[in-house]
């Protein structure tokens, strides 16, 4: 379930420095899956 991990990294990072990057990693992971619909 991509969007709970984007969640819960948006949440987790939310004041941190590296936000933008766990945004971004998360946003390739979703990415990722519209492509390769088998990862879990």
């Amino acid at each position: 379930m991509p969007y709970v991990y984007y969640s819960v990294s948006f949440c987790y990072t939310k004041n941190n420095e590296f936000w933008l990057i766990f945004q971004i990693s998360a946003q390739i992971y979703v990415f990722a899956l519209e492509f390769n619909p088998d990862i879990d």
